[in-house]
């Protein structure tokens, strides 16, 4: 649009494309028939864009009636990974596990990394499996240098179970674990290995006085059938997880109430000693 001040007169041009309000219309999902075509495919090993044509030739749908190519890719490579046990990534991943595993090997460099499980096959190498519910993941990773920051008196330290949110402060790591679900079952495995390594790499019994986890059950349980049978240990609880539940507990309590009660536990928190821990 362009205005003359003087003679005021206002012509109008147009340029460019022009955009209508229309709302495009959208990528056709896969109904359940689609679906069962295009994992009967993906066993057969066939690609996505075939798989896509697949579906053009099997339904008798038009070109512009087909699903779009990344929602065929969504359900085929969640097919794959799920029930088939392969992936564009699970060669490598399985290839780079097993060529770190622990092979008792590692004195010379103590800060060479190493992989180990619970789970070995018929060779002796680590099962690293797919993530689905038949078959979970489990993989560990340490170093000698790391698993002998826990090689001292165990009333010294605190082991955390789970310590994710405590990496970017100063706390001592044992190693690394990567599971695919939270189960007892995979936290047993897990302090089973992790007590194994380290028995096997530094030549003593991976012992603990105090425990501190989350607010699951099943970790507390995982911890008490692995270190319970030959250790004595406190099991505390993870001090965010303790006040998110007591905060969800006190809502409807009056205002003063709540804040008495989350006043006793900061004092109990932050108390410096075993007596002011029990006084009043």
């Amino acid at each position: 649009m362009l205005v003359c001040l003087d003679r005021k007169v206002v012509s109008l041009f147009e340029c460019g494309e022009h955009v209508i309000r229309a709302i495009p219309p959208h990528s056709r999902n896969l109904t359940a028939p689609k679906k069962d075509v295009a994992k009967q495919t993906a066993r057969a090993g066939m690609k996505l864009a075939r798989i896509r044509t697949a579906m053009l030739l099997y339904f008798g749908l038009r070109p512009s009636e087909l699903p779009a190519l990344q929602k065929v890719k969504n359900v085929v490579c969640s097919y794959r990974r799920t029930k088939l046990g392969c992936s564009d990534t699970t060669t490598t991943i399985v290839a780079a596990v097993q060529r770190l595993a622990f092979n008792g090997g590692e004195d010379e460099h103590e800060h060479e990394p190493f992989t180990f499980g619970w789970d070995l096959d018929r060779e002796g190498n680590i099962v690293v499996s797919n993530s689905s519910d038949e078959k979970l993941f489990l993989v560990c990773f340490s170093t000698k240098a790391l698993l002998c920051q826990a090689s001292r008196d165990p009333k010294t330290f605190i082991f955390h179970v789970d310590a994710t949110y405590k990496t970017n402060q100063n706390v001592p790591l044992v190693g690394s674990v990567v599971i695919s679900q939270q189960q007892g079952r995979l936290y047993a495995k897990t302090f089973a290995a992790l007590r194994w390594i380290y028995n096997k790499d530094l030549g003593e019994p991976h012992s603990v006085a105090y425990v501190m986890g989350d607010d699951d059950m099943a970790q507390c349980n995982a911890v008490a059938a692995d270190f319970g049978s030959d250790c004595k240990y406190d099991h505390l609880m993870c001090y965010y997880h303790l006040i998110a539940k007591v905060i969800d507990r006190l809502k409807g309590l009056p205002y003063d109430l709540r804040n008495s009660v989350l006043r006793d536990i900061y004092d109990l928190h932050y108390s410096r000693s075993a007596d002011d821990f029990t006084t009043d």
